[in-house]
């Protein structure tokens, strides 16, 4: 069975016959509720909320409702890390921990606060997602003519790549995602 530790297990003996009371009492556990809102106080919809244990491994997942609500339920007595994420968002760490990277997707689970689940429910355990944007525009010649097929590439402070796109045949381009921040903007063309 899944996340069954059988090495302190009774083990039964099956012969011929039929055997009975092999009984079980089990604990109905302790349940995770929370929301996921944007920066901007806006319930998410469609998030994914994933709860994992210490070493990374994910444990379950749960999609918020149309008010950005979550819960995991019959969860064992542990210590747990949560991880929420929703497209056109940054992802978040609980308790309110940025994630890494252009996009804030690239999540460290060791950054986690963890969460003990003990003899309680635990409530409003909640995440505010940063919403990601896109930058675009359009690319002309000196002669105010669209250019076609112009690589955009946009990196941020440090020089470190971030996103890309391609102007289409009226010279507009769009790229992205890219969460909140300052950023250069280059065009470049290799038609000669």
């Amino acid at each position: 069975p899944p996340d069954c530790d059988v090495t302190h297990a009774q083990t039964i003996t099956v012969g011929s016959s039929a055997i009975s009371n092999i009984n079980f009492s089990m604990s109905t556990g302790q349940r995770i509720f929370g929301q996921v809102r944007s920066t901007a106080d806006a319930p998410v919809s469609g998030a994914s909320v994933y709860i994992e244990q210490p070493n990374g491994q994910q444990f379950a997942v749960a999609v918020t409702d149309g008010a950005g609500h979550y819960s995991f339920s019959t969860l064992a007595q542990a210590s747990y890390a949560l991880q929420a994420s929703a497209n056109g968002y940054g992802s978040q760490l609980f308790d309110h921990i940025a994630c890494a990277g252009p996009t804030q997707t690239q999540c460290n689970v060791l950054s986690a606060n963890l969460l003990d689940v003990a003899s309680q429910d635990l409530y409003d355990i909640n995440f505010n997602l940063p919403q990601l944007s896109t930058v675009s525009g359009r690319v002309t010649g000196s002669d105010w003519r669209p250019l076609a097929n112009v690589f955009v590439d946009v990196v941020d402070q440090t020089g470190n790549f971030v996103a890309s796109g391609n102007t289409d045949s009226n010279g507009n381009y769009a790229t992205g995602p890219i969460g909140m921040g300052i950023y250069y903007v280059f065009a470049t063309s290799y038609v000669t």
